[in-house]
């Protein structure tokens, strides 16, 4: 019952403490920056890229390791100078997974990859103001350069934002 009143007794303290820190009071418990996320739904057919529908969100995108791969998408938010100003990859959206247990050896998975001429896939993006047009790139492989893989961007359609 001691050790249980003295935790208490600290906890309360370290709530007075962060409460007594700058910009900790109840009324600025908003985020300091009004961080936006740009949902942009698209649409892939043959190549041919448009926009569906976007819409924008309060949050934040959290920026990860851009890694490009063989047969993955490289987009790119440009402004209207030319700058860059995001950056990111995600999958294939014409290419779709299939798993599926193999008839001749119960128990085990096959997985196929099949082309489709049509896909919908949304990308998330943080707001910026001077967000003019996505480019979005298809990435193959390129020839090899002192036997380190290069990869190879071919471009696959822009879209006004």
């Amino acid at each position: 019952m001691k050790l249980y009143n003295t935790l208490l007794r600290f906890a309360f303290l370290l709530a007075l403490m962060a409460m007594a820190l700058p910009g900790a009071s109840a009324v600025n418990a908003q985020p300091q920056s009004e961080a936006q996320i740009v949902f942009l739904h698209l649409r892939m057919k043959s190549d041919t890229l448009a926009l569906v529908k976007s819409a924008l969100r309060p949050g934040r995108v959290k920026q990860r390791r851009l890694v490009e791969k063989s047969g993955g998408i490289y987009y790119e938010v440009i402004s209207a100078s030319g700058k860059s100003l995001w950056q990111g990859v995600t999958d294939d959206p014409s290419q779709q997974r299939l798993e599926y247990e193999d008839p001749d050896h119960p128990g085990e998975l096959k997985i196929k990859y099949v082309e489709l001429n049509e896909a919908e896939f949304t990308l998330r993006i943080p707001f910026k103001p001077a967000m003019h047009r996505l480019e979005l790139y298809r990435i193959a492989p390129a020839a090899p350069v002192s036997g380190r893989q290069k990869v190879a961007r071919q471009l696959i359609g822009s879209v006004p934002l």
